[in-house]
Parts: structure tokens; C-alpha cells; sequence
């Protein structure tokens, strides 16, 4: 859909406030998914990866193996920059591709045993840098009292 530009000094009509409730929405939806990279970036800070990294290892995690266009389908990422990261992530034997039981071309991306060591919990391995009273850490939030 193209932009639509005002003529100039004309004023843009007044919004319906559903359309500016919308605008709010979307705006804040995506200064959320900002601070959410941002934290996951710092959180995965000295363990060689990156929030895209997890975003690809975390679609695996939860659908199983999977090829590169269904994980890029999956988290609204390109195949190209998906299978980028597959690369990066095979090279450091996070992932490994595997034959596809139902396609010649088509290859399953699988999560090694590699990756279980990196899903330890922060709690008993935080990465190098990391203080355990930063606020921000996943191992200082409130932990369930067993009964």
C-alpha cells in the first residue's frame, strides 16, 4: 500500500479513536519486542550467541526439527537470514541437519546435545560478566517454594 503524503499545509484529518487506539498498540508492541532483544541479547551475553540465535534454536526447541523455511515461517524471518544462522549454528555444533524423511531436497535442522548444555539454567551457570544480583538476571527471579 503506498504512503499518502499531504499537500502542503493541509492537516491530516482526525483519527477514529480506534485507529489511534491501534497506532498505541502496534507502537508499544514493538518498543516491548525492542526491550525484549535488548534483554536477550545481554542475557545471552559470553555464550556466543544472539537473540536471532536463540529465536531459531527456541522454534526448534519447540516443534521439533524442522527445515529452515518452516523456522522462518514460524518466527517471521526470512530464509535467507534463517538459514544464515543455521550455518552459524551447525558450525558450532548447536544444530545439526539431518535427512528429511519426505523430501530429497528439503533437510530437518535439529538441536544437538551441545545445545542442552547451553540451556542449563542461570542459576547454577550464569555467562562470564553476569552478576548474580542483577535485577535483570532470570536466576534472581522469584523462585516457587516446594511443598
Amino acid at each position: 500500500m503506498p504512503l499518502r503524503t499531504l499537500p502542503p499545509g493541509a492537516r491530516p484529518a482526525a483519527r477514529p479513536a480506534a485507529e489511534a487506539l491501534f497506532t498505541a498498540l502496534v507502537v508499544e508492541a514493538f518498543r516491548v519486542y525492542g526491550v525484549l532483544i535488548a534483554l536477550g541479547d545481554r542475557l545471552s551475553a559470553g555464550t556466543g550467541l544472539t537473540s536471532a540465535r536463540w529465536q531459531v534454536l527456541g522454534a526448534i526447541a519447540l516443534g521439533g526439527p524442522l527445515t529452515v523455511a518452516q523456522i522462518a515461517r514460524t518466527m517471521g524471518l526470512t530464509r535467507q537470514n534463517v538459514q544464515r544462522l543455521v550455518d552459524d549454528l551447525e558450525t558450532a555444533g548447536i544444530v545439526r541437519r539431518t535427512a528429511h524423511p519426505d523430501s530429497r531436497r528439503a533437510r530437518l535442522v535439529a538441536l544437538t546435545e551441545t545445545r542442552a548444555a547451553l540451556g542449563t539454567p542461570r542459576r547454577s551457570r550464569d555467562p562470564p560478566g553476569r552478576a548474580r544480583d542483577d535485577p535483570a538476571c532470570a536466576a534472581n527471579a522469584p523462585q516457587p517454594r516446594g511443598g
